[in-house]
């Protein structure tokens, strides 16, 4: 919803009127919304360690803090998307809501992936959700940390990023012809 502001007819007016370009505009709002992203995992990792101060720093640990962070990347990307697309704030709380819980449910975030069945994990693999929850329980079970043991989990990472990439493009599409309209 704070991005939809930025987003406003008024504002987007001003910032065609702007030297900067729609491009870089765009890019500057999402690398500060990735600062908030990685601040706020920041904090969940702190308050993680101050509330359980006897837990062991393991390397898998490290991994998972690096999937949270890829996946971050690639919400970030989905709610600048909608926050592009849709104007009436009510709106974007109800597609928020559901976006959120239509991929938790979807990917094994709720119920194990063990226990989902093959149409609805064939489904899931088109949702980036599934393979930061693949990460996670490759990560889970790793016994060792070869690069022959991490690079599953290193290809659920590139995915991730891949889907991450691929909400940017659209991004910039939407952003450009949005400006297109606006001049």
């Amino acid at each position: 919803t704070v991005m939809m502001s930025f987003h406003g007819l008024d504002i987007r007016r001003r910032q065609v009127a702007s030297p900067v370009s729609s491009r870089d505009y765009n890019l500057q709002l999402i690398l500060a919304n990735l600062m908030f992203v990685l601040v706020y995992i920041a904090i969940f990792i702190v308050i993680g360690f101050i509330s359980n101060p006897f837990r062991r720093f393991e390397l898998s640990l490290v991994f998972t803090w690096i999937n949270a962070i890829v996946y971050g990347l690639v919400t970030l990307c989905i709610s600048y998307l909608v926050g592009i697309l849709v104007k009436a704030k009510n709106a974007i709380q109800a597609i928020s809501t559901g976006l959120s819980l239509g991929l938790a449910f979807l990917s094994g975030m709720f119920v194990p992936q063990e226990f989902l069945g093959s149409a609805v994990l064939r489904v899931a693999s088109f949702l980036p959700s599934y393979w930061y929850v693949k990460a996670n329980n490759t990560i889970r079970d790793l016994s060792g940390y070869s690069l022959t043991s991490l690079s599953p989990v290193l290809q659920y990472m590139a995915i991730q990023l891949g889907f991450a990439a691929v909400f940017l493009a659209i991004i910039l599409v939407v952003a450009k012809s949005k400006r297109q309209v606006t001049a």
